[in-house]
């Protein structure tokens, strides 16, 4: 779908990371009625920025955050691994019920 030549119409939206992440907080608050939330996301561009602003709107709320980030390198299995098992590990021991997970 890349090649412009052959679908010269084709295009890609990707909605603002802030709205994104505004309406997921805005979710744990008004339908979940939480007040701790675990993110996990992974450390890009995208995740990260998704990841600041949930966090910015998050504590806007009043909800506290904890999170965990993964490696971004798709090429090391064994480095998402790694952090993988170590974020399972810190959402075990945050006791927190709510996961927000940013897997892009």
């Amino acid at each position: 779908l890349d090649n412009k030549g052959e679908y010269p119409y084709f295009t890609r939206v990707v909605s603002p990371a802030s709205g994104i992440s505004s309406v997921a907080a805005d979710f744990f608050v008004q339908r979940l009625d939480t007040s701790h939330v675990f993110v996990i996301y992974r450390r890009d561009a995208f995740g990260s920025d998704l990841f600041r602003f949930f966090e910015k709107r998050a504590n806007d709320l009043g909800i506290t955050t904890r999170s965990a980030s993964i490696s971004a390198d798709l090429g090391c299995s064994e480095c998402q691994d790694r952090d993988i098992a170590s974020a399972l590990n810190t959402l075990e021991q945050s006791g927190y019920a709510y996961i927000y997970a940013i897997l892009t």
